[in-house]
């Protein structure tokens, strides 16, 4: 077991858990693990760490064990993701398609980075906190696609995220300022909020309205 506090452990080359162990990295002024080469795991280890930086192309793809840092931050582009991992909070700094399966993060995702594009790629995606999509970043989202946020949405890149299909659901609020569907496409805005009115705001400058469906009983607020 190897415990904090350590402000910063740095792997340049393989990081390796080849037996049944537990990182736990409690403090961080920084990122907890910044594993530049990389990461493996084999099942029955643990890695709970504050924050984790991942710069290798094979991502989380060979972590085989319990993978819980509250923030996981993929910032190569085109890291492979594991989505069966149990995410806490995730953001991509780089351009990355993700695997066609569920992909679940417990609070939220935030997509970054100037030209970072995250391609939903027929996933089923849920998000248990909030879906940002900032700083010149983009979402790519097709016929097939589908994203459910249980709390807001916030899109203001200042390069607008342009689907041509799917859906994506919010329970919370949605500022809208970085969205500009495909002319003709069959992109879906769906409200499904429980709890109260839902605000949609940003949608004020010329551009194609996406479909908005509104599954609030509660109503909306433009």
């Amino acid at each position: 077991t190897l415990e904090g506090p350590i402000a910063r452990f740095r792997m340049l080359g393989l990081f390796a858990l080849v037996v049944a162990t537990a990182v736990n990295v409690i403090t961080c002024a920084g990122y907890d693990l910044d594993a530049v080469g990389p990461l493996s795991t084999v099942a029955g280890s643990s890695v709970t760490v504050f924050r984790a930086l991942v710069s290798h192309a094979t991502g989380t793809a060979n972590v085989l064990g319990t993978w819980s840092p509250a923030t996981t931050v993929f910032a190569t582009p085109n890291a492979q993701v594991n989505a069966a991992l149990g995410y806490q909070a995730v953001r991509f700094q780089g351009s990355n398609t993700l695997p066609t399966a569920a992909f679940n993060v417990a609070n939220d995702l935030t997509v970054e980075g100037t030209g970072t594009v995250l391609t939903v790629n027929g996933a089923r995606v849920g998000v248990g906190g909030d879906l940002t999509v900032t700083t010149n970043a983009r979402l790519a989202m097709v016929n097939g696609d589908s994203v459910q946020v249980q709390g807001a949405v916030t899109m203001n890149s200042s390069v607008a995220s342009t689907p041509s299909g799917g859906q994506l659901a919010a329970r919370g609020n949605l500022n809208l300022g970085g969205l500009a569907p495909t002319a003709g496409g069959t992109f879906k805005l769906l409200l499904n909020g429980t709890t109260a009115r839902q605000t949609l705001s940003g949608m004020d400058a010329p551009r194609v309205a996406p479909r908005v469906q509104i599954a609030n009983g509660l109503g909306m607020r433009l």
